[in-house]
């Protein structure tokens, strides 16, 4: 049972200045902690007695329900929230794969074992420091098109992150980008129309657009390449799957490589060795993350404006959560975010307590 400490309490944000952005702050208490392995439930891989556990009173933003909690596998530096606490599962190295559904979590292990890789694992050396606290690696490059978006902007430090949902680029790298759409990608929806832009939050397309470019990243030697398919997002809606571009500013802050990167590889933390290490996943045991977008379905030798036949609407629709705004025969679909009224009031809560 939860045993209350009575003494120090927490508050933790994630997202930044997005409409992502979520909070939530409350009470440290101690817990017996057990996990158990995935296909033998009385298996007990790791058991540690008195844990503390930040035990959430209030949430601002919008958690997804279907999450109970976050189990933070950063270093130890960020454990302080500001008490610091000992991490409940301090491993040396863990490894992870997974979709827009599951995934693997695997202690002590680079997965291989585990046959969460479909290849040999690249490694590439963490940005070292006195006291570290993400895991962060030096970025070389980002390319489209065969082109670097901007000598200027490289080398920079980027974050790999799995408790980041988009891939979040440091601003100047992020122009870069959206300059680079703009210029070769004008005819897709979204990319040059007036007063909607997919590079707003929230603004969306009702098909995945075909004859975008591969991003492709040089971290030190190793060059890993993402498929539109991967840096954009299906979410399913009451009307159809909308597809949302999975990159976003990180303001003045450092690149963030989250989820939209990281689910299309098997990805190692390696903490003794200050490395993390990257490898294809294999499907079987990771489910399917298709990458069949490897190859752009358009070929040179044809024209890059898609052929599939787009559905047309002639009117401005409301759809349940959203307005669906015709151009072009393909839909633009806003997703609004509407605070509710006790997320509010708790976000004010919250407020007071941190300028008390």
């Amino acid at each position: 049972a939860l045993t209350d400490t009575s003494a120090c309490g927490f508050f933790i944000e994630y997202g930044g200045n997005t409409l992502y952005h979520v909070a939530a702050t409350g009470e440290l208490v101690k817990e017996n902690a057990k996990i158990y392995a995935e296909r033998n439930k009385a298996e007990e891989n790791f058991v540690q007695d008195n844990v503390t556990i930040y035990k959430t009173m209030i949430e601002e933003g919008p958690w997804p329900s279907s999450v109970d909690g976050i189990f933070g596998m950063g270093f130890p530096a960020l454990s302080c929230n500001p008490t610091c606490v000992s991490p409940a599962f301090n491993v040396e190295i863990f490894s992870m794969c997974f979709n827009d559904v599951g995934g693997k979590l695997i202690l002590n292990s680079n997965g291989v074992a585990e046959g969460l890789a479909a290849g040999p694992i690249h490694y590439v050396p963490l940005v070292s420091g006195f006291r570290p606290t993400y895991y962060v690696v030096q970025m070389d490059s980002l390319s489209m098109d065969g082109e670097e978006l901007s000598d200027s902007l490289f080398p920079h430090e980027a974050i790999i992150d799995s408790g980041t949902t988009l891939l979040l680029l440091q601003d100047d790298l992020w122009r870069a980008f959206v300059r680079n759409l703009q210029t070769n990608y004008c005819w897709i929806p979204g990319v040059c129309t007036t007063g909607i832009s997919i590079f707003e939050q929230g603004v969306c397309l009702n098909l995945m657009p075909r004859g975008l470019p591969m991003l492709v990243f040089k971290f030190a030697d190793v060059v890993l390449k993402l498929p539109p398919s991967f840096y954009f997002i299906e979410y399913k809606m009451p009307d159809g799957p909308v597809y949302c571009l999975g990159v976003q500013s990180a303001g003045r802050e450092r690149t963030v490589v989250g989820n939209t990167f990281m689910r299309r590889f098997h990805t190692v933390f390696d903490r003794k060795r200050m490395q993390v290490g990257f490898a294809d996943t294999n499907n079987t045991v990771c489910g399917d993350v298709s990458v069949s977008a490897d190859v752009d379905p358009i070929s040179s030798s044809e024209n890059k404006r898609s052929k599939r036949t787009w559905s047309v609407m002639n009117a401005v629709c409301l759809t349940a959560g959203g307005v669906v705004v015709a151009s072009s025969g393909l839909l633009l679909v806003l997703i609004s975010v509407v605070a509710d009224k006790k997320v509010q009031r708790a976000h004010r809560e919250v407020l007071e307590r941190r300028n008390m």
